[in-house]
């Protein structure tokens, strides 16, 4: 019977590592968190006070406390008595592969070892790591803390029970877990994100319109429906049913072949990039990066409050987490 993970490291303390010890100090667990720069102290600290009250918003779990985590610069002192370590190194696959493999070399017998990486394969990652049948890919969304999706991959290299264990985990600390079939490069979330951009691209380079209103396009369109819906469940609809499904796939089809999405060979051009830039830059200057942070956090509070009442009203479930019902307080 393999230990309750209710210690938790976090190695690397930039936004997602950072990001990640705001979520799990939520969830009640223990946290240690490592970096080699010591100044990433004073970073996660602000982080966890500007991201608190949102955290408190959603729901903290029984003895949750913005207070238990520690930080250190000692790789093994770090890891010593982790039942989870959840890496979010830079995303350099040579650097991760060799932190990985000092992990491994340090972390306990049964820890799991978890990779926020957004794109690599995780049977590249491991094949250095001794503890490699305990390593998986966990990736999230930023922040981590507001985001309930974790994307689980490397499955197949996993020792019995691991993934088991790490989805249950996850599940427990209220993010929603999907566990990939096989692996392949970005995952899910970030492929379809990627292919989404790609097509803001080849709208800027078109002229059809500004990155300001691209974003409208999205936020008071198809963003709206995506909240509640994915785009299975929201064609379907579209559809009128199963009946009318056959006839809907084939204009979607019809759709792609006529033009309504920008072709696969499609390559931005250095003019094209500065175009997108400098529109980007103008809704940046609109407003102080630190007041989008706050407005996406507000209204992703909101969000997934709603959202969570809507689940409740359709399925009668309460929302838990790590094992205890969300207080509101």
């Amino acid at each position: 019977m393999k230990a309750p993970i209710k210690h938790v490291t976090c190695i690397g303390c930039g936004v997602i590592g950072a990001g990640w010890v705001v979520h799990f100090l939520r969830s009640g667990l223990d946290v240690v968190a490592y970096d080699l720069d010591s100044e990433k102290e004073k970073y996660i600290r602000a982080m966890i006070d500007e991201a608190w009250p949102y955290v408190r918003s959603l729901g903290l779990a029984e003895g949750a406390s913005s207070d238990r985590w520690r930080f250190t610069t000692d790789l093994g002192e770090a890891v010593a008595s982790a039942n989870l370590i959840q890496e979010s190194a830079v995303e350099n696959e040579a650097m991760k592969i060799d932190l990985l493999r000092q992990i491994g070399d340090l972390a306990p017998v049964d820890a799991i070892i978890a990779s926020s990486s957004s794109g690599f394969l995780a049977a590249r990652l491991r094949h250095n790591c001794k503890a490699g049948d305990r390593f998986l890919i966990a990736h999230p969304f930023n922040p981590p803390y507001m985001i309930p999706l974790v994307e689980l991959a490397g499955a197949d290299g996993l020792a019995p029970g691991v993934l088991d264990r790490a989805t249950e985990f996850y599940r427990s600390t209220t993010m929603h877990p999907v566990v990939l079939n096989r692996e392949i490069r970005g995952y899910i979330g970030n492929r379809i994100q990627a292919s989404v951009f790609r097509e803001v691209l080849h709208l800027i380079q078109e002229g059809v319109a500004t990155a300001e209103d691209i974003d409208a396009a999205i936020k008071y369109g198809p963003g709206l429906r995506w909240a509640l819906m994915g785009p299975t469940e929201i064609y379907g609809l579209g559809s009128g049913g199963a009946k009318g499904w056959p006839f809907f796939l084939q204009l979607l089809m019809g759709e792609l072949e006529d033009g309504y999405a920008t072709p696969g060979d499609f390559k931005p051009d250095e003019s094209v990039l500065k175009k997108y830039s400098d529109d980007a830059m103008r809704i940046f200057d609109s407003a102080a990066f630190q007041d989008l942070c706050a407005r996406r956090d507000r209204g992703l509070v909101q969000l997934r409050n709603l959202v969570a009442e809507i689940d409740r009203a359709n399925s009668g479930a309460s929302p838990r987490v790590s094992g205890q019902a969300v207080s509101s307080t």
